[in-house]
């Protein structure tokens, strides 16, 4: 299975990629950057998480909790780098867009896509069919 995002397609012009893969991209220690994004996919606000160990970061639910009640974004986008090349999603990935799509749900906010950085590849959760 290919998982690389064809620079070409559709996904690479959402308004917001831009902006998280300048944030993300050649860091060498693993970042998160959420995108709250209003019913036309334009960026309310970007937060950038960087707590964790090497090689993994935590996702602070009650900070994305509070930026949801004071944005009130229709959908978010989770992104991350993988310092290490490798843009397969982990099981810890896995895990944690699904508790993140499990919080947001009762608040009719959706989680819009879960991207990965790795050097020059991208993938996205929904053209994987993990959203």
């Amino acid at each position: 299975m290919d998982t690389k995002t064809p620079q070409g397609s559709e996904r690479a012009r959402d308004p917001w990629a831009p902006e998280l893969e300048i944030r993300l991209r050649g860091q060498d220690q693993e970042l998160v950057a959420i995108a709250y994004l209003d019913a036309q996919a334009e960026t309310l606000g970007i937060r950038i998480c960087t707590e964790g160990r090497q090689g993994d970061v935590v996702l602070p639910l009650k900070d994305i909790l509070r930026d949801v009640l004071d944005k009130d974004p229709h959908a978010l986008v989770l992104a991350h780098n993988h310092p290490s090349g490798d843009p397969r999603p982990s099981a810890t990935d896995r895990a944690t867009t699904q508790t993140l799509c499990a919080m947001l749900r009762p608040l009719g906010v959706r989680l819009a896509d879960h991207i990965i950085l790795a050097g020059d590849e991208r993938i996205s959760f929904r053209d994987l069919g993990l959203l």
